[in-house]
């Protein structure tokens, strides 16, 4: 496997202590407000969009690739630790900088930004003293469980993770846009589902129809979605 740390372009990876269907809501909300609408089936980001994968394997992980700037909230951490009241731990890698923060509540209660051994931004970081002594960051985070955080999105296939495709409202690049909602899981496999027309009316199934044939009621939809709140 290549060294992560060589691996050119940006990375944002977000890991939350919460259930993955709370964490694709909360989201979903958050790109629906500004411009964005999910997009149907798996693979690589079209040009005006973006891709986030959440999985369910030890922490949440959310992998936004590539990262637009007008899309992602500026405290997209504070704001999830804040409204699921979870642990939130945030990992940037850009072509001069890494850096990583904790938020919990809220607040931010760990973080450090670092250029090589240069400090840029220290705040009750236990791998500040490593970092400035000429350890990587990277190295220290991969150590710590966050490698994944520098990994890019190939657009491959997992099936303990949902994998959301965001595009620009109105855009229906590479498929019709429809609505996904990673509320209501599938209860075979436990990813999204989306809203279909049936012989016999309105009901959820699957988003990896026809592989996993999963449904539900909409009563059931409405239930899952009660006890998110």
């Amino acid at each position: 496997m290549a060294d992560p740390a060589s691996e050119p372009g940006d990375r944002l990876a977000l890991f939350v202590a919460a259930p993955p269907a709370r964490v694709g809501g909360r989201l979903r909300v958050l790109m629906q407000q500004r411009g964005y609408l999910l997009r149907a089936g798996d693979g690589p980001p079209p040009p005006d969009g973006f891709a986030l994968r959440i999985s369910a394997e030890g922490r949440t992980g959310a992998w936004l690739h590539p990262d637009p700037p007008d899309a992602i909230p500026d405290a997209l951490a504070l704001i999830l630790s804040q409204e699921l009241a979870a642990r939130v731990t945030t990992v940037l890698r850009t072509d001069v900088a890494t850096a990583y923060e904790i938020c919990e509540r809220g607040r931010v209660v760990e973080k450090l930004a670092a250029r090589g051994d240069e400090l840029l931004e220290d705040v009750a970081s236990p791998h500040a003293e490593a970092v400035a002594g000429g350890e990587s960051l990277v190295e220290r985070l991969t150590a710590a469980g966050l490698g994944r955080g520098f990994v890019a999105f190939d657009g491959t296939h997992d099936a303990r993770s949902v994998v959301l495709t965001f595009v620009l409202a109105g855009k229906k690049k590479g498929g019709e846009t429809i609505e996904i909602d990673p509320l209501v899981t599938c209860p075979i496999c436990g990813e999204a589902s989306v809203l279909r027309q049936g012989r016999f009316g309105e009901f959820y199934s699957c988003v990896r129809f026809p592989e996993c044939r999963g449904r539900r009621t909409l009563a059931e939809a409405r239930r899952l979605r009660a006890a998110a709140d």
